[in-house]
């Protein structure tokens, strides 16, 4: 069995330092927490914390994100998307 942590458990942290930390202490991967645009109700937690990343940032870090995944032995098993309702 795999380990993973789902970011919201680590608010403090951004994608590149939660990788590295969860990889230090024996996790095994991370998901992320994405959100449609930072200025959607920027009260809620997902919206306005450093792990939180929309399509465009993941897009533009897709390869930075890979890097440290592959150098850390992390994996990215799934992600949580944000809906507004």
């Amino acid at each position: 069995m795999k380990i993973g942590v789902f970011t919201v458990s680590v608010p403090e942290w951004d994608p590149m330092e939660c990788l590295e930390k969860l990889a230090k202490i024996g996790y095994d991967g991370s998901n992320g927490a994405y959100v449609k645009t930072r200025a959607t109700r920027p009260s809620l937690v997902l919206v306005r914390q450093p792990y939180s990343m929309t399509a465009e940032e993941v897009f533009a870090r897709a390869k930075e994100l890979k890097a440290k995944a592959k150098a850390t032995g992390m994996a990215m098993p799934s992600s949580a998307l944000y809906r507004k309702r």
